[in-house]
């Protein structure tokens, strides 16, 4: 398995713990070849807090900054965010990747209009809200900021089964990746969270296996799998049962994927 992490958040998110230092050493003595820093972006959210954006240009660029002239003989740091796209903002897209690497695409809510709790991607329980969810997507990708779309499959932490309308969501969403050259991420934090029953399939909710077999048909998508660690010591957590349900239906990851040529 080779040692590589681009989903990582830090303190800043009000939900993770641990600085960025925290990370990278605890990276360099797993033996990772690559590292990537990747907090909950600053963006108007009146349902969750995230870092603002002077936390961003004083606090999160200056240590990410250190810390990669530090360790640079020992490991290869990468700055990102991972971020929700909200319709009208492109500016602001534009200026944040001014300091970064690459940009995650997180839709934790299915509206680009609104970041409300009632617009949770944990609420995508119609077909209609399904919608929203996938369009969201594929419009986000299709302005070229993001690099890597985070647990696609997030979606079914509402949707109640898996029928028609969520696996042609699943085409969709692996289309727009592969159109858009984004990477598609396999998210191994969801293998820490209960399964569900999606109408007598008993599986995750991210990574969920039946999205994934959809995402095998597609020769040309490029997978990566991720930890999406929320504290230092969950850095690899759960890596290896990715790489195992990838390898089971055939999947190959791609390796340094900011490092290769992406087109």
């Amino acid at each position: 398995m080779f040692k590589e992490n681009y989903h990582t958040h830090m303190r800043l998110c009000r939900h993770a713990k641990g600085d960025i230092k925290d990370y990278v050493e605890e990276a360099i003595r797993l033996g990772f070849h690559s590292l990537g820093i990747s907090d909950h972006g600053p963006i108007s959210n009146p349902g969750f807090r995230r870092m603002t954006i002077d936390e961003f240009y004083k606090i999160y660029v200056p240590e990410f900054m250190e810390c990669k002239k530090r360790y640079q003989n020992q490991i290869k740091l990468f700055l990102g965010l991972e971020i929700e796209y909200i319709y009208g903002n492109d500016s602001y897209y534009k200026e944040v990747l001014k300091s970064l690497d690459y940009l995650i695409l997180g839709c934790h809510y299915y509206s680009g209009y609104k970041q409300m709790d009632d617009t949770s991607s944990f609420l995508c329980n119609t077909k209609e809200r399904l919608e929203e969810y996938v369009k969201l997507i594929e419009d986000a990708l299709a302005t070229k900021y993001f690099k890597i779309l985070a647990h696609p499959d997030i979606f079914l932490g509402g949707y109640p089964r898996w029928d028609e309308y969520s696996a042609s969501a699943a085409r969709r969403i692996v289309l727009a990746c592969i159109k858009n050259n984004v990477y598609l991420e396999c998210n191994c934090n969801g293998f820490s969270k209960n399964q569900k029953d999606f109408g007598g399939i008993k599986d995750y909710m991210y990574p969920n296996k039946e999205f994934f077999k959809i995402v095998s048909e597609y020769e040309d998508i490029k997978v990566i799998v991720s930890s999406d660690a929320h504290n230092p010591e969950d850095l690899d957590k759960n890596l290896d049962k990715g790489y195992q349900m990838l390898n089971e239906l055939n999947i190959h990851p791609i390796e340094n994927p900011l490092e290769v040529k992406n087109d």
